[in-house]
């Protein structure tokens, strides 16, 4: 048996229709283009929503009247950062909808880079013609079938128990559905369509794939319960490395975009568990971890499942899966 990982020809393309920079411009390249499709145009877009909510809450009004009478007008990061996420629990599923839709932002600023600046075409992004219907839906069963094995380990290690079935309104779980499609699809572009393959334009292949993982995880600093485990941004990052070697296998973007979106689907609205830190949502089934002992070490603790041990484990069997398997014939590059 043996561990490959080939060039696929979006790669390839890639590196013939634009010039590559050194690896340290080519991370602040990406660094800048995340903060303007990201944090502006993203970030401005949540706002119209959210800074209302967050402006006319009870629990904002509460904080600054404890900054005034403490007689400082400083508040710190991370008690706005538990304002916003409960004011996105408070107001319910559709401000956290509409948080997933505004990553609509996100891709149309990555598109706008790749396309007007570097020059590439949709293709090296991985959006291929060919069987893109079918590689989604199998990215979307990869990706059900990956996480639930998570969750079959959790339960069956006891660190997490079945509550039973609470189904939501079909509605919701509809628009989470889609919302989820979006969210995924933006960090994919983001991340891998993107900055990997921009990345393996000059690196290896593998430079290219642990580089831009570490930045997927370095997304998510931020997120409530990010350093509650220590398995947390290793998880993250693996994620990253895990859809990374997809993409590379078959050489586009469609079943990573897929994997992402209904993991996190199936993670908050079929399991109703915390989505990176996240809050609830609408749900299917009731999940409960277990908050005593060494549980929070499997099921992930506050952060949700993507923290802990049980998530690790079938993401380093899917990425030794996905190695031993051959690159998509249509985009090997011979």
């Amino acid at each position: 048996m043996r561990l490959t990982l080939s060039e696929p020809r979006m790669v390839a393309e890639a590196r013939q229709q634009s010039r590559s920079h050194p690896l340290i411009v080519e991370i602040l390249i990406w660094i800048a283009v995340f903060i303007v499709a990201g944090l502006v145009i993203e970030g401005t877009l949540q706002m119209i929503v959210l800074l209302p909510q967050i402006l006319t809450s009870d629990a904002f009004r509460e904080l600054m009247q404890t900054a005034v009478a403490s007689g400082t007008a400083e508040i710190s990061y991370d008690k706005i950062a538990q304002l916003t996420m409960d004011t996105l629990t408070i107001n319910g599923p559709y401000t956290m909808l509409w948080m997933l839709f505004s990553t609509l932002g996100l891709i149309a600023g990555v598109l706008i880079y790749v396309r007007a600046i570097e020059r590439r075409r949709f293709t090296t992004m991985g959006f291929r013609r060919g069987h893109a219907l079918r590689e989604y839906l199998l990215g979307l069963l990869v990706g059900a079938v990956v996480f639930s094995a998570s969750i079959g380990i959790c339960v069956a290690t006891g660190s997490m128990t079945y509550e039973g079935f609470v189904l939501g309104s079909l509605g919701l779980l509809a628009l989470f559905f889609v919302g989820f499609m979006v969210q995924g699809l933006s960090e994919e572009l983001l991340c891998r369509g993107y900055f990997m393959v921009s990345l393996a334009r000059r690196q290896r292949l593998w430079v290219a794939v642990i580089i831009s993982s570490l930045f997927f995880a370095a997304l998510h600093l931020g997120n409530n319960g990010i350093f509650d485990t220590p398995f947390t941004l290793l998880n993250l990052t693996l994620f990253g490395v895990f859809a990374g070697i997809y993409i590379l296998k078959r050489g586009n973007i469609w079943g990573a975009a897929a994997i992402h979106s209904v993991w996190n689907f199936v993670q908050g609205n079929l399991y109703g568990l915390p989505v990176s830190g996240g809050g609830r949502m609408e749900t299917v089934f009731a999940f409960t971890p277990v908050r005593e002992g060494v549980a929070p070490l499997i099921n992930g603790g506050a952060f949700g499942p993507e923290g802990g041990l049980a998530v690790t484990a079938v993401l380093l069997v899917g990425c030794v899966i996905l190695l031993l398997m051959k690159t998509n014939p249509a985009e090997k590059v011979e």
